[in-house]
């Protein structure tokens, strides 16, 4: 789209948001930001989940500059177009569908005052005709661009994430599940990018931002089985005549890949696949049209991990009519998937507009301020007030009563599912025990009789870790009359302390980003800093080198044989979701067992029974490199 505008001659600009919406005044705060920056058209992009905070910041601008227009585009304004416009009179126009070569016309009838261009043919525009009551007007056509390879190649620079940089391939999905919008917005037609062109923006992005990772951006890259076998093709003699080490990854449905589609993938580069399974029972996918065959979906998701891919699978809970037996199947899925190596994820069901679920359900849904779907893990302040107003607009952040199951008890298992990915290395290991005793255990009824929390929402990330926890420890336990072997006690310690440095990094993180006056933090070393040490990481002791296994579970499917002795780990954050295991030798263990916050130059004295002031100097450069510790020039 910013690649679009520059070609015509506008200039842009992305505004980050910095700052963390919680009560009125952030809005207003962010609101006066833009506006400073003196644009001339204000233009938001939409989802489900951000809905409502775009919203609020265009109410927020036009208080503040009445005068100035504002455009609504992307998947949820283009669906509730008229909705939209009819309850918020300070949003001016709405482009629906694809807008990239309607934002262009909407711009130049804009900023010409409507001299010379003719709102009428500008496709897919809902907007108001002033002087009849700002009557709202809709134009014909859903905005949509048929051969991809047209448009310029996207300013991936301006957008810029170093560990996710996202590649447009494709756009569109053929098929019919009840429950997903993205057919509606791409008008249910499948196009992708040609090899050739793929080829040409991988390479500007390699040129520009020196990244050899990319994820193929497509909702169903897979369905054309000669289109991907081209796509490798081209990759592999491309890239391996070069001796350059290129990796992707993208999204998929089982169905439409096959063993020999995945190998291909896999000598092309591919090291990461995502695939929706959404429910482990034959009924509810037949319900929700999603039609999987589950059996050829466990067979090709091991192939993948066998390959050596890492493969995220993605549940829901919730769908209507589903019952505790449905979700008893949908958890036993769960694990045979987290068994087989793949990272396995929970959602509970959206109803989200433009779909049959929507256009069924929408006058049953409830509200009670527990959003765990598509939009996010919690609401707060004015997000909730406006979104009580209105189930139609805001419907993802509702949720479907089901009479067979609890909504507290749903909440729980998709929270617990979530946590799965950090016990992998430990459920791979004890995959011979699981296999044959979940096989007729009623999981969900295990579930709801201990679960561990009520009603108190806060709480149940914590609660939800430490019953998960708690499990897995009574039933490996169980497994010592078994035969158990004694390395996954140490495995299993270090999966659940890096689920527990998860949740304490994920919250440190929300809360620092909360605070409006941080200390100005600093990588140069002077002695005269302050070192703060980050709540963030621990120090585990194991009776086996597990270093390996638990920074790569995958390795569990082949033999593992582990030396004995005492190994000393940091568990350490590195991302919203992963944890990994950084060994420590025993010169430093010392220093790190008993690090607190401290001036630099006490730190290197400190450190002077092991290392000299240059290995201090080094030794704190590795600290803040990890997030260890920061520097700020106060205390």
């Amino acid at each position: 789209m910013i690649s679009s505008l520059s070609e015509a001659g506008f200039n842009t600009e992305i505004y980050i948001l910095w700052k963390v919406l919680l009560i009125k005044s952030d809005y207003q705060i962010v609101a006066k930001d833009i506006v400073e920056k003196n644009p001339k058209i204000i233009g938001f992009s939409t989802w489900c989940f951000s809905y409502p905070s775009a919203i609020l910041i265009a109410k927020a601008i036009k208080a503040l500059s009445p005068e100035l227009p504002v455009v609504f585009g992307g998947p949820q304004a283009s669906i509730l177009d008229e909705e939209t416009m009819k309850e918020y009179p300070f949003i001016d126009f709405i482009l629906k569908g694809e807008a990239d070569e309607s934002l262009i016309k909407l711009l130049k009838y804009i900023l010409s005052n409507g001299k010379n261009h003719d709102i009428s043919q500008i496709e897919g525009l809902t907007y108001r005709i002033p002087g009849k009551k700002k009557k709202i007007m809709h134009n014909g056509g859903y905005g949509f661009i048929e051969n991809l390879d047209s448009l310029p190649i996207p300013s991936y620079e301006r957008i810029f994430q170093k560990e996710h940089l996202r590649l447009d391939v494709g756009r569109g999905c053929p098929f019919k599940c009840t429950y997903c919008s993205t057919n509606q917005f791409f008008s249910k037609s499948y196009r992708v990018k040609s090899a050739i062109r793929i080829i040409k923006e991988i390479d500007y992005c390699r040129k520009k931002l020196d990244v050899n990772h990319f994820g193929f951006s497509h909702d169903m890259l897979t369905l054309d089985k000669k289109y991907i076998n081209t796509l490798c093709e081209t990759l592999i003699d491309h890239y391996n005549s070069r001796k350059i080490e290129l990796t992707w990854s993208c999204s998929a449905r089982t169905d439409c890949v096959t063993e020999e589609m995945l190998k291909a993938m896999w000598n092309s580069g591919c090291r990461a696949i995502f695939f929706g399974i959404e429910s482990g029972s034959e009924k509810i996918q037949k319900q929700i049209k999603k039609n999987l065959d589950l059996k050829d979906a466990f067979r090709k998701i091991s192939y993948a991990t066998s390959l050596g891919m890492k493969v995220i699978v993605s549940y829901m809970a919730g769908f209507p009519g589903e019952t505790a037996e449905d979700i008893d199947k949908t958890l036993r899925s769960v694990l045979l998937m987290a068994m087989a190596g793949a990272e396995p994820q929970m959602t509970l069901l959206s109803v989200l507009p433009g779909t049959p679920l929507y256009e069924q359900y929408i006058d049953k849904l409830e509200f009670d301020g527990k959003s765990f779907g598509f939009s996010g893990s919690s609401i707060t302040g004015p997000v909730i007030d406006l979104v009580k107003t209105n189930r139609h607009l805001f419907s993802s952040f509702y949720f479907l009563p089901n009479k067979n199951l609890g909504r507290t008890e749903l909440l729980f298992i998709s929270n617990m599912v979530n946590l799965l990915i950090h016990f992998i290395p430990t459920i791979q290991s004890i995959k011979e025990y699981l296999e044959s005793d979940i096989s007729d255990f009623p999981l969900y009824h295990f579930i709801k009789k201990n679960t561990p929390v009520k009603s108190d929402k806060r709480l149940i990330t914590e609660r939800g870790l430490y019953f998960l926890t708690e499990s897995f420890r009574q039933y490996l336990e169980y497994l010592t009359s078994r035969g158990l072997k004694e390395y996954i006690f140490d495995l299993f310690q270090a999966d659940f302390t890096k689920a527990y440095m998860q949740v304490t990094y994920n919250k440190w993180q929300f809360i620092r980003s909360s605070v409006n006056k941080l200390s100005k933090t600093s990588n140069t070393i002077s002695i005269n800093n302050y070192m703060k040490v980050l709540p963030v990481w621990k120090i585990i002791t194991t009776m086996y080198n597990i270093h390996h296994l638990a920074n790569n579970h995958l390795t569990l499917l082949g033999k593992t044989q582990l030396k004995r002795g005492s190994y000393h780990y940091i568990v350490l954050p590195v991302s919203e979701k992963y944890c990994e295991l950084i060994p420590v030798s025993g010169k430093y263990l010392v220093i790190l067992e008993n690090l607190r916050d401290m001036k630099v130059k006490k730190f290197i004295d400190y450190c002077k029974p092991v290392l000299d002031e240059n290995g201090s100097r080094r030794l704190l450069k590795k600290l803040l490199r990890l997030g260890i510790v920061e520097l700020t020039k106060n205390n």
